[in-house]
């Protein structure tokens, strides 16, 4: 009894008997096939393997939060901060909030060399730190220089004290 409910479950081109080729490929069309169910599964488990593995290269954390400022502790809005690992950008950049806060987080491949934390933003020197691997960094703050080409002033008259070509200047 057991043998024939096995029989009318199995297709039927692997009963015994059955010489029919249209048989196998249509159950090989369907996916009935019992080698290709097996091949789903070693698919599967090769894909959470790789998944494994590639992550296992990433055992490292470093996390920041605080604020960035200029010379007069001012907040500076509109900065971006980013943490770079070997070069490459792992976080960010982030734009800073309206109250000059900022918060980074992300895992880094292990290694020897410090992760930098780069800010950036138009008229101020850009700001490199670097940090500890596996390290957070709460309260962190931040002091952006004012670049020496902040504040250049163009003449509106040239040499002669004439106005430059195409220029009218309201006196």
């Amino acid at each position: 009894m057991l043998s024939a409910q096995r029989a009318s479950i199995r297709p039927k081109c692997w009963r015994k008997g059955s010489n029919n080729s249209v048989n196998v490929k249509s159950a090989l069309l369907l996916g009935r096939s019992y080698m290709h169910q097996h091949w789903r599964v070693c698919v599967a488990i090769v894909l959470v393997v790789y998944c494994f593995l590639t992550n296992l290269g990433c055992d490292g954390h470093v996390g920041v939060s605080g604020v960035v400022v200029d010379e007069t502790g001012a907040p500076v809005q509109q900065a971006r901060v980013s943490l770079r690992d070997a070069g490459f950008t792992v976080a960010g950049p982030r734009a800073v909030a309206s109250d000059g806060t900022y918060w980074l987080s992300s895992t880094v491949a292990p290694s020897d060399a410090p992760v930098e934390l780069v800010v950036t933003i138009n008229n101020f020197e850009v700001h490199t730190e670097q940090l500890g691997r596996n390290s957070d960094f709460d309260d962190h703050r931040i002091v952006l220089n004012r670049s020496a080409f902040a504040n250049v002033e163009l003449p509106a008259r040239d040499d002669n004290g004439e106005d430059p070509v195409g220029m009218e200047v309201d006196e």
